[in-house]
Formats: structure tokens, C-alpha cells, sequence
């Protein structure tokens, strides 16, 4: 025992368990300042029918059936001044007809059009540049065809934290379903909104999500709507909100009531296709954003292999280290199920170690194939 204790030849055990307790430390700190900062779940509103008026802005490409099924949950929201602008984004299904049916049963519904081209290929910023143009307010909500509010009181949620500042990061999860994929997308999403969400209420807003997002007319015209970032086919939420974001003016809403779901992706590979999209934007975040996300990404990754290595290399030596990795886990274990409460998240909660690993040591694979493929091409 004491040649552990001991700084020479034989003490790589003691200093790799020191290592090792330094990053596993530095892991539990993080996720639990991450989890201090977020808010309680539920909020007051003090009148909940006299806020603004709020435009609704949804861009739809051939969504014909979400957009049946979802838009009669947004019209018939419990608010009294709001309009629903949906911009039918150059649809070859049945979507022009059903916005045209929708009009006609909804005096709050309006709709315009981009009409498909063969000769001209744009994004949804585009539609969605359309879309605010097009809305009557200056209060803007955005969620997206393929999405539904949890309640009749998203609205008006999102509305009053709207009167309190000029930004609103909210929620919007997946729908729960059985089979690994699922609950893999449902974890990473629920991380990146435990991330933004966090940063944003210690005064460091990054980023937001075009499934739940608001904000006020006047500062996205200030930040020149998407025009530095348009080339780039990713970003129209977490770019943006990047751009326009500052401690003074976002403000993060994690009712229940206000969340949004939608239904997630149904393969590995698709999903694996959107990561490698939202790639494409992270390099444009500020330097300090990025050094945090780095780190944090780091501490994600080396947390699992640690946990391992360390009652494999001290094997033998004394239980101290098996009570102290025991007393780890179930801490993380308890952090998380609190986030998982706190984002109405449920059915993966033992997952969850391997699920950290497995998502942050994606995009050094999607990095690293880029990188080949690059290098092939040549």
C-alpha cells in the first residue's frame, strides 16, 4: 500500500487515479453548475391574456399531413391577439390545398408562397426571411411543420417571457418511441438544450432552437435578419441567436407547458446526417463558446473510459477507489435524472453514460471522415 503513495517508479496507479479524480471532478462541477443554473420548471403569469400580439412563423416543405394535424393545435391556442403565418416553401405535395383549406377555417391563419424552381435552389432562411416579412407584429414565435405545442398555453408562455426580453430559448423535444435511436436523439437534444439553456442563464446565450424559439422583429432587422450567415445552409436558429444574444436580452423558458415535440428521425443515418450539418455552423461561434464546448465535450468523452480504466488499473490495491468511482456514478446518476425531469424526459436515464460517450465522440468521427475525404479528393 504505501509504494502507492510513493513518487517513484512503481506510483503510476496514484497518479493516474489523481488524473483521473481531477477530470471525473471537473465533470460532476460542470453538469452541476449547468443543472444550479437552469430554472425551475414552472412560472407565473400574471395575466396570461394581455401580452402582445404575437406572429406564429412556420416554414412547410411538403408537409401536408403534419401541417393538418398540427396547425389546428397552434391556431386554437389560448390567446387572445395572434396570427399563424405559414410559408408554403416550394411543396410538390398536397401543402398548397391544405393551407388554402386552413385559411378558409382559421381567421388567425395566413399563408404565402415560393414557388418550386428548377434554376434556383435556396434554403429555409429564405423562407423564413419570407415568412417575417410577411407576419404583422413584432413579437415572432418560430417552431417548425413538423412540430405540436405540449398545451393550449405554449403561446401564451413564450408571449409573456417575450415582454420580459427580447429573446425566448425554448424547448422542443422529441416524441418518446420505442427503439435505441429514439432515445439516443431524445438524450442528445435534451444535452444540447441542458447546454444553451445553462450558458444563457450565466449570462452567456449561444445558441436557440428553431423547433421553439422568439424573439422581437426590431433586433433580428438589427442583426440584418440571416445575410451573414445566408450562405451557410444550416444556423437559421442557433446562428442567428448567436449573432443577436447577450446576457441583457435572452431569457430561457422551461415550462412544461411551453415546450414543444416533434417526431424525431427514424434511422441512425439520418441522424448521423443531421449532425454533420450542425457541424457546419459550431465553427462560427465566438472563440470562448467554442473553448467551452470543447472542454466540456472533452470531459464527455474521457468520462466513461476513465470510469473503466480506473478499476482496471488499480485493481488490487485498496477499495477507497472502488467507493469513490461507485459514489461518482451514482451522483451523475441522480444529476441527470433531475435533468431529465426538469425536460420531461423519460426511459433512458441508465443509458445515459454510454449515450455522453457515444454523441460526443461523433463529431470527431464526422470530422475525421471529413478530413479523408478531403485528402482522397486530392
Amino acid at each position: 500500500m504505501d509504494q502507492i503513495f510513493h513518487i517513484d517508479q512503481y506510483n503510476l496507479p496514484f497518479i493516474f487515479i489523481v488524473a483521473a479524480a481531477s477530470i471525473l471532478l471537473a465533470k460532476l462541477l460542470n453538469d452541476l453548475i449547468l443543472l444550479i443554473a437552469l430554472p425551475g420548471r414552472k412560472s407565473y403569469i400574471k395575466n396570461p391574456r394581455a401580452s402582445a400580439p404575437v406572429s406564429v412563423v412556420i416554414c412547410a416543405r411538403n408537409e401536408a399531413e403534419n401541417l393538418k394535424r398540427f396547425i389546428p393545435l397552434i391556431c386554437e391556442q389560448e390567446y387572445d391577439s395572434f396570427e399563424v403565418v405559414v410559408v408554403n416553401d416550394a411543396s410538390t405535395d398536397n401543402t398548397a390545398r391544405v393551407v388554402r383549406d386552413l385559411a378558409s377555417r382559421y381567421e388567425n391563419f395566413r399563408y404565402t408562397e415560393i414557388p418550386k424552381d428548377p434554376k434556383f435552389d435556396h434554403g429555409k432562411k429564405l423562407a423564413l426571411t419570407i415568412g417575417i416579412k410577411a407576419s404583422k407584429y413584432e413579437n415572432l414565435l418560430l417552431t417548425d411543420a413538423d412540430c405540436w405545442p405540449e398545451t393550449d398555453q405554449w403561446l401564451v408562455g413564450m408571449a409573456d417571457k417575450l415582454q420580459q426580453k427580447k429573446i425566448v430559448l425554448g424547448y422542443g423535444g422529441y416524441e418518446r418511441e420505442k427503439g435505441l435511436i429514439n432515445s439516443l436523439i431524445r438524450f442528445d437534444t435534451m444535452l444540447i438544450a441542458r447546454n444553451f439553456m445553462g450558458l444563457a442563464r450565466m449570462g452567456a446565450p449561444y445558441m436557440g432552437v428553431g423547433r421553439n424559439l422568439a424573439y422581437h422583429k426590431s433586433i433580428y432587422e438589427a442583426a440584418g435578419g440571416f445575410s451573414s450567415h445566408y450562405h451557410i445552409k444550416s444556423g437559421d436558429d442557433d446562428l442567428l441567436v448567436n449573432q443577436m444574444a447577450r446576457k441583457s436580452n435572452t431569457i430561457v423558458n422551461l415550462n412544461p407547458n411551453h415546450f414543444t415535440r416533434s417526431i424525431a428521425e427514424k434511422s441512425f443515418k439520418l441522424f448521423y446526417l443531421q449532425k454533420k450539418r450542425h457541424l457546419t455552423t459550431g465553427a462560427r461561434y465566438r472563440f470562448f463558446q467554442k473553448l467551452y464546448l470543447g472542454f466540456e465535450g472533452l470531459l464527455r468523452v474521457l468520462t466513461l473510459p476513465l470510469l473503466v480504466l480506473i478499476n482496471i488499473f488499480t485493481a488490487g490495491f485498496e477499495p477507497y477507489v472502488y467507493v469513490a468511482t461507485g459514489v461518482f456514478v451514482i451522483l451523475q446518476i441522480i444529476i441527470w435524472k433531475v435533468f431529465m425531469n426538469k425536460y420531461q424526459e423519460k426511459g433512458f436515464l441508465l443509458m445515459v453514460p454510454f449515450f455522453e460517450f457515444f454523441i460526443s465522440i461523433l463529431p470527431i468521427v464526422i470530422l475525421a471522415r471529413n478530413f479523408i475525404k478531403r485528402n482522397q479528393s486530392r
